[in-house]
């Protein structure tokens, strides 16, 4: 989707796509950065083009991970994103420097179905993003945690690199310990 939008210039930053330059920035952003905080409206979406991000919630006082986003991955405020105005539970962070598209939503979204082209690459982009969400689904309902972390391990290594086990964990809905177990059990 990446192409889509922007790409990389001769001295290997990103530049927007003429099409995008009125609704899309391309951010260099350290870790730590917070793109969304929870109580506020989610008037942008963001497009993990280069780095790791996780979307992440509290509930009764724990700090749960959502969703992880890596390169070419997109990342929003999902709760809210039929209704900008609404306020979002939701918060998103950077968990390492990233380079990041940043785009308001209305906007992008006026772009892109105002030109076939991109109609057409955005619905068959959305589809693959709708299926891997619901394989996961379905994967988080009907496999071992074992098989869940494994997977996690293969689909995504950058983020069992980078990414602070208690995240993991909370992501792959088990305790730190039970991670931690199958972390041992996979080393020997």
């Amino acid at each position: 989707m990446i192409n889509v939008f922007a790409f990389v210039n001769e001295e290997g930053r990103y530049e927007v796509q003429d099409d995008f330059k009125d609704v899309l920035t391309i951010k260099y952003l350290p870790q730590k950065t917070m793109l969304h905080k929870e109580g506020t409206p989610a008037e942008c979406n963001f497009f993990i083009i280069k780095g790791i991000a996780r979307c992440f919630m509290f509930k009764e006082g724990k700090d749960i991970t959502t969703y992880f986003a890596v390169d070419n991955t997109p990342i929003a405020a999902i709760d809210v994103i039929e209704d900008v105005n609404k306020r979002s539970f939701l918060n998103i962070e950077l968990l390492v420097d990233s380079i990041v598209a940043e785009m308001n939503s209305k906007k992008v979204m006026n772009v892109i179905f105002n030109n076939h082209e991109y109609t057409e690459k955005y619905c068959v982009y959305l589809n693959k993003e709708y299926a891997k969400l619901a394989m996961n689904q379905i994967s988080n309902r009907f496999t071992t945690a074992k098989d869940r972390y494994n997977k996690l391990c293969s689909d995504y290594p950058q983020i069992i690199k980078h990414v602070k086990l208690s995240h993991i964990a909370s992501y792959l809905d088990i305790s730190l310990e039970t991670l931690s177990r199958i972390r041992a059990d996979n080393k020997r």
